[in-house]
């Protein structure tokens, strides 16, 4: 009698293959994290950080940056693994004037708009002269209501630190080191319990 093997449990929203992959991608490679900051913030890149980047952009790493990058609500995504580029927590806004918290979700859609036109063009190999929003645009004051260049600032240092962040993450994911089941079981056991 052939016994079933149960379904691995999934603890991340990355699955095994797509962890696999962040691994062997870019597993003491943070020299590729810097080529996709500079690349998404318009920063200087030399020759070998763009032949770099082409190396490794297969349509698997295309898929993982994409899902990191600008991730989607996945109703099948363990328990608190959702991930979305609208979600701030309500402690960012309640306290707010409305007022106010339209000109935070006002930079949040910019934010969001500029990284998917960023990370299409990026990843399609597009002509980047064709962007709608311009990163280094958003800081400049020049012809803006104060509520215009307020909303491009809160965006510009958004995206800073939303990219940062996870490419940071992306570094941690590949540098961590493979459990079993039952580790990774005892240690979210262990965690849970605190």
């Amino acid at each position: 009698m052939v016994e079933k093997q149960k379904p691995t449990k999934q603890y991340s929203r990355y699955t095994d293959e797509e962890l696999s992959l962040i691994k062997n991608t870019f597993a003491e490679r943070d020299d590729l994290l810097k080529t996709i900051r500079k690349k998404f913030l318009g920063l200087e890149l030399s020759e070998q950080d763009d032949i770099n980047f082409t190396k490794i952009l297969t349509d698997n790493v295309k898929e993982v940056l994409s899902k990191t990058l600008y991730p989607a609500i996945d109703g099948d995504a363990p328990l608190h693994q959702l991930a979305s580029l609208w979600m701030f927590t309500v402690a960012d806004i309640k306290d707010m004037t409305k007022d106010k918290a339209i000109i935070y979700i006002k930079a949040r859609e910019v934010t969001t708009n500029f990284i998917e036109q960023k990370l299409d063009m990026m990843l399609n190999n597009s002509d980047y002269s064709n962007l709608e929003i311009l990163f280094s645009d958003l800081k400049e004051r020049a012809n803006k209501t104060d509520d215009e260049y307020y909303i491009g600032i809160l965006a510009y240092v958004d995206i800073i630190s939303f990219i940062d962040s996870q490419l940071a993450q992306l570094g941690l994911l590949a540098g961590e080191k493979d459990e079993t089941e039952e580790e990774q079981a005892k240690r979210i056991a262990k965690n849970s319990s605190k």
